[in-house]
């Protein structure tokens, strides 16, 4: 029986699932373990079938990943050194092929502004566009984000720095001491055991963890140190390819005196999540 000619097809479990031809290149896992490199540049023309090959190596590696797919390839014969390694990491995998610029200055523009439902909006568009709903955990979200503000001006963006009495994920710094700096703190939801529902309720919930984590931990007392008194404070929940943004606004060091602005109002309203079956 023939099988069907792969056409712009860059996701390897495609392959075992639906019975595409596929030239075998999973001995290139073998190599990559053999050179041990710290940094591995992949340098290919373009339709040569990078996406395909790094996507080999995600389900290669990856935890959870169904070592089915590799069945009948090459890399399986290439003795316990390589195939012990199956299923055992956890990965990171990055694509900015289908982001858009614009997406991403209206995000961060929408975040400056302290626009909870915008930063939401434009966050959830470049999700869709460039990740894989294997994504979802959350040191993907957080290199995600770090990346969004990538190159932005004037700005100075630092991830995982002691800020008092913990590490928060995500600090971002105006040059200037008197304008706004913000903390993100970011969750990865999962669906309760036994349910295949991630609800509104619970991402609202992982959003409102994610702000009193930076208050109980006084995430923004560095930035106080270094002059800042107007700090925006944003938690981020994050589900597959959906997230949910809350925010918090004031002068940390009259939270006594102050009452903060929850913003609610400008958190956008969705319907329940589903896994896939």
């Amino acid at each position: 029986m023939l099988k069907p000619l792969p056409s712009g097809i860059e996701f390897f479990e495609e392959f075992s699932q639906k019975g595409y031809y596929y030239v075998d290149k999973t001995l290139f896992i073998k190599n990559l373990i053999d050179n041990m490199g710290k940094v591995n540049l992949f340098t290919r023309p373009r339709r040569f079938g990078k996406t395909l090959t790094l996507d080999m190596l995600r389900c290669f590696f990856e935890e959870g990943r169904d070592p089915g797919m590799f069945a009948g390839l090459k890399i399986l014969e290439a003795g316990e050194k390589y195939t012990s390694m199956m299923g055992k990491y956890p990965v990171i995998f990055l694509t900015l092929k289908s982001a858009k610029t614009g997406d991403e200055k209206r995000a961060f523009s929408a975040m400056l502004a302290g626009n909870a439902r915008g930063f939401e909006t434009e966050i959830n568009k470049l999700l869709r566009s460039s990740i894989s709903y294997y994504d979802s955990y959350e040191a993907f979200y957080h290199g995600f984000m770090a990346g969004l503000f990538v190159g932005a001006q004037d700005f100075a963006v630092r991830s995982n720095r002691e800020s008092g009495d913990g590490r928060s994920d995500l600090l971002v710094l105006p040059v200037s001491v008197f304008d706004r700096a913000f903390v993100i703190e970011l969750k990865a939801v999962k669906s309760k055991k036994g349910q295949k529902t991630v609800t509104r309720e619970d991402m609202d919930n992982a959003a409102d963890e994610a702000l009193k984590q930076i208050e109980d931990l006084h995430y923004t007392d560095a930035l106080m140190d270094e002059g800042y008194s107007v700090i925006g404070r944003y938690g981020i929940a994050f589900f597959r390819k959906d997230c949910r943004v809350h925010y918090l606004e004031g002068y940390p060091q009259e939270d006594e005196g102050q009452k903060e602005i929850f913003a609610k109002n400008q958190v956008a309203s969705y319907k329940p999540f589903r896994n896939a079956d």
